[in-house]
């Protein structure tokens, strides 16, 4: 990888100063090289798969747009092509290691060796979005593209090829595929999101790192209490680590007048783990919406499933099983699906199973939690509603510590120990250094993480970005909020080896 920390943020601002030093249509020229140059900076055999997606989706689009029955053949194999490639890069040695476990165990016997196989940048992202537009354009929902470089750029757009956010063509391409003239509101306004992204990122989620790390690699010297510790501080990281990259990507589109869907809003204030999710990674839960759970809830097989069982169990209660079927397969399955996406290994499998369970379990009380709020004025009070954002940031906790250490053992030995070798005392006996950190490191993260709580409280009070507010200041109060923030970001920024402003932890899925 030929990026550091610094030639990545130079390489930013430098294709947005390219952008506008070049004419009309060179702009999405320079786009696409960017993208394919991105890409190939950390392997060049990268552009193979990238370039084979986007030709096989675009070709496919315009013969099924043609005549979609006719070409329906050419819809499913490139459907299955596509995500068989995700599929064997992804997730062949994790059925192999499944295969090992179940049925190689045994002294003597030889377990199936694992495969060396590349597994390409941002191929979850780019692959999601290829099919969405596939999709669209045989549900008749979008006409299918005629330039391939203009559909190349759609797939390959660098910003989002680290992590997302996962565009529909139908809303990137018509600010994508427009040259924008400069505009320095526009270009100051998409700056300050960067900034602030860099800020999240290298300020407070590489800080945070420290932490983790030291607690994940001497999981034997910290058990019981510095358990749940490692549980906030990494879904404080991971928030941090995903939301700054997407301020990133966004900030960076915008400060070129392209407009991406917004990927994060404002989670932690959420009152149930069902809000939590339409809060976070956004764009991941339309897609598999959209892609997986209306296809298989509303498809022929779920409708004469539900009929059979109205016949089995008579008019009530198979009314009332029935109408939990398709919500129940669908969710299941979009679950599994977010699971097996996230990570390939089990521990990912059981996490996406578990948010199922809880939010099943939430859908099945919601009538009597209602019923309860009705005889019980205070639950729609102030108070409760702050109980219900820390439970539900609590529970959030827990069922990402299962996404946090490296396999599923790893995580039962943990919330083990959490029982049986508790010591709170020590805990408050072991100074902050022995986790990595300085004193001046946690004053560093409480300021930031107070100016982060204070800038998302604005947010969610008045339901506008803080950049719109930031409009009404006087000139001289905006430049100095910006300055500074520039100058926290290169003073406070955690640098050097191991950390890395290219690298995100969603980098992995």
């Amino acid at each position: 990888m030929l990026f550091t920390s610094y030639g990545f943020i130079a390489f930013l601002f430098l294709v947005v100063v390219l952008y506008y030093l070049v004419p009309g249509k060179l702009k999405l020229i320079l786009l696409l090289a960017a993208g394919l140059g991105f890409c190939a900076t950390y392997d060049p055999r990268y552009l193979i798969f990238l370039l084979t997606t986007a030709i096989t989706v675009w070709g496919a689009a315009l013969l099924i747009e043609k005549d979609g029955k006719k070409f329906q053949f050419i819809f499913v194999l490139t459907l299955l092509f596509n995500l068989g490639i995700l599929a064997v890069t992804k997730y062949t040695n994790f059925a192999i290691d499944t295969l090992n476990f179940l049925f190689f165990r045994s002294e003597g016997r030889t377990p199936v060796p694992f495969l060396n196989i590349l597994v390409p940048l941002g191929i979850s992202f780019y692959t999601f979005q290829a099919v969405a537009y596939l999709i669209d354009v045989h549900r008749g929902d979008i006409k299918a593209e005629r330039n391939f470089l203009h559909f190349a750029l759609y797939v390959s757009f660098f910003p989002t090829l680290v992590q997302g956010p996962i565009g529909r063509y139908h809303t990137l391409a018509p600010s994508l595929l427009t040259p924008h003239r400069f505009d320095t509101h526009v270009v100051a306004r998409g700056f300050v999101r960067v900034i602030y992204g860099f800020f999240k990122k290298l300020v407070i989620a590489d800080r945070l790192a420290i932490a983790v790390n030291t607690l994940a690699e001497g999981t034997g010297e910290y058990p019981g209490g510095y358990v749940l510790l490692r549980m906030l501080l990494f879904t404080l990281q991971l928030y941090m680590d995903f939301s700054g990259g997407i301020d990133m990507t966004i900030g960076i589109a915008e400060m070129m007048g392209i407009r991406l869907d917004e990927n994060f809003k404002r989670p932690f204030f959420s009152n149930s783990l069902a809000e939590y999710w339409r809060r976070w990674h956004i764009t991941m839960g339309t897609w598999f919406r959209d892609y997986i759970f209306y296809p298989v809830s509303s498809s022929d097989a779920i409708y004469k499933l539900t009929k059979r069982v109205k016949k089995t169990f008579g008019p009530k209660a198979g009314k009332a099983i029935s109408k939990r079927i398709p919500l129940y397969i669908g969710t299941f399955l979009v679950w599994l699906a977010t699971g097996i996406w996230h990570g390939a290994r089990w521990n990912f499998v059981v996490w996406g199973l578990l948010n199922f369970v809880f939010l099943m379990i939430s859908q099945e009380f919601h009538p009597l939690t209602a019923k309860m709020h009705k005889k019980m004025p205070f639950m729609d009070g102030p108070v409760y509603g702050i109980f219900m954002k820390i439970r539900t940031f609590l529970l959030v906790c827990v069922l990402n510590f299962f996404i946090c250490p490296e396999t599923l053992r790893e995580v039962t030995d943990c919330f083990a120990s959490v029982f049986s070798k508790n010591d709170w005392a020590r805990m408050g006996s072991i100074p902050v250094s022995s986790l990595g950190l300085t004193v001046f490191d946690v004053i560093v993260l409480g300021v930031s993480f107070a100016v982060v709580f204070a800038v998302s409280l604005i947010q969610e009070i008045t339901k506008e970005d803080i950049r719109t507010h930031m409009k009404k200041w006087a000139y001289p109060v905006k430049a100095v909020a910006v300055i500074t923030l520039v100058l926290v970001v290169l003073l406070f920024g955690v640098y050097g080896i191991g950390f890395d402003a290219t690298q995100f932890i969603y980098n992995r899925y």
